[in-house]
């Protein structure tokens, strides 16, 4: 507890530096150095091998955040960080009990403080440190004694600067002391343990000849095999319409409901997938044929996905690339990791809450290792050079919506491209707006902004 306690002040009066009317920026990183040690000093025993995983994410999340300081980065940290800490505290929970447990440990927290065995918890604290708080009246008589005693003690007294207490500076340490709070001490809530214990699932199921109801079996064989059957005729013409269509206005009408379909396609055959699973020791002789459809589905699924990529690559191709084009390929990607999982669920009799788990820590760590790649600078290449292939224009507008960190990219393109006085126009406004800002202190700081600063300088000097 003394640990604890050490790092939160540690936490608490760094966060007040770091955080306190600032921007995102090394502020993270720097908070994150401090909550590693405090991992790597405290919680030692309690790192296993997903924990290490989920440590590199969120270290790595706050690294990309003092590169870029964008609020992508920022999400996946602090998702990450609340989802490593549960597993720390609650090992033997299953990964969304303890994600449930820790986030209701930021939401009770203000009020659980106050409490300390069913007892409130102020009542202590005061007969703990009464000495401590009836001195501070007295402390308080003798410097004013002294004070108008002795003029340099009260010029000394007079420029102690207190201007930044304010209301917003308390609001603001509330929020920070809930926050490292719910963070380091955990809430324990025994109605959650037990519904924890009583719902505790190995990783692995043990096969028996056991029969279950056979109408089951035979509704969950009928919902499959239709799914695969109405699955392979929209991907036959599905596929066949590739080959006949021209790429036209309704092209991105027809992707968004491609990609529509795959998400409804999925979340409902897993659904089923899982539920016809769960008893999987009671499928019988029927298990090798539900293993049949599962595995054909699947196959199935794969190759929606195959389908979905190349529409969108044709749509990329000839109406240049968008953040969301690069989302529809990551989330595609995260389908067939889903489909992966789903396979070794199946082949390795695994439980749903292994699926789950892994699942979910797969899905993290993959989101987080798309936070380093710079995707609007890479737009950028693309797009222009794609439009100087083809001899047109690139949507500057579009371009020119993205943060300031492109800001060195376009300047650069206008001395390659020095007769487009759109993108010089569009230069010189961008600039202005960057140079416009407040100075920003260096809590604030990214390695884009200065970077960025310094790329403006070299060009208008």
């Amino acid at each position: 507890m003394k640990t604890k306690n050490i790092f939160f002040s540690i936490l608490l009066v760094l966060s007040n530096i770091v955080f306190y009317k600032q921007g995102i920026g090394v502020n993270f990183l720097l908070f994150h150095l401090v909550y590693l040690i405090y991992l790597l000093v405290s919680q030692r025993d309690n790192l296993k091998t997903s924990s290490y995983i989920l440590l590199g994410a969120t270290t790595l999340s706050s690294i990309c955040i003092a590169f870029y300081g964008d609020g992508y980065s920022l999400s996946i940290y602090l998702v990450t960080l609340i989802i490593l800490q549960g597993t720390l505290m609650y090992q033997n929970y299953q990964l969304l009990s303890g994600l449930l447990h820790q986030f209701l440990s930021f939401i009770l927290a203000p009020i659980l403080f106050f409490k300390d065995n069913g007892t409130p918890k102020i009542n202590t604290l005061l007969k703990k440190y009464w000495i401590v708080i009836t001195t501070i009246p007295v402390i308080m008589l003798f410097v004013a004694m002294y004070a108008f005693s002795n003029k340099l003690f009260a010029d000394f007294i007079a420029s102690i600067d207190l201007s930044f207490i304010s209301i917003q500076w308390i609001l603001f340490n509330v929020d920070v002391i809930i926050w490292l709070y719910g963070l380091i001490y955990n809430v324990e809530l025994k109605w959650l343990e037990e519904t924890n214990d009583a719902n505790k699932l190995s990783e692995t199921i043990s096969i028996t000849n056991e029969k279950t109801n056979s109408h089951l079996v035979t509704a969950g064989l009928f919902l499959l095999g239709s799914l695969n059957i109405i699955l392979l005729l929209s991907n036959v013409l599905d596929i066949y319409s590739l080959t006949q269509k021209e790429i036209d206005a309704s092209y991105s009408r027809m992707l968004h409901s491609a990609i529509n379909m795959l998400i409804l396609s999925i979340i409902l055959a897993i659904s089923i997938v899982l539920l016809f699973n769960y008893k999987r020791e009671l499928l019988g002789e029927n298990r090798k044929w539900m293993d049949m459809l599962t595995y054909g589905w699947i196959a199935q699924n794969i190759v929606l996905v195959g389908i979905c990529v190349y529409k969108n690559w044709l749509y990329i191709s000839e109406y240049d690339l968008t953040l969301k084009r690069i989302g529809v390929y990551v989330y595609l990607g995260l389908c067939l990791i889903g489909l992966a999982f789903t396979i070794i669920k199946i082949s390795k009799n695994k439980t749903n809450w292994y699926y789950f788990n892994r699942l979910t820590i797969s899905f993290i760590v993959c989101i987080a290792c798309l936070s380093p790649i710079d995707w609007e600078n890479y737009i950028i290449d693309y797009n222009v050079h794609a439009a100087l292939a083809k001899g047109i224009e690139p949507d500057w507008r579009y371009l020119f919506s993205f943060s300031d960190r492109t800001i060195p990219k376009l300047l650069a393109l206008e001395e390659e491209l020095p007769n487009n006085k759109t993108l010089e126009r569009y230069n010189r406004r961008k600039t202005r707006l960057f140079l416009a800002k407040d100075n920003i202190q260096w809590p604030s700081y990214t390695l884009t902004y200065l970077k960025t600063n310094e790329s403006i300088f070299n060009h208008y000097e």
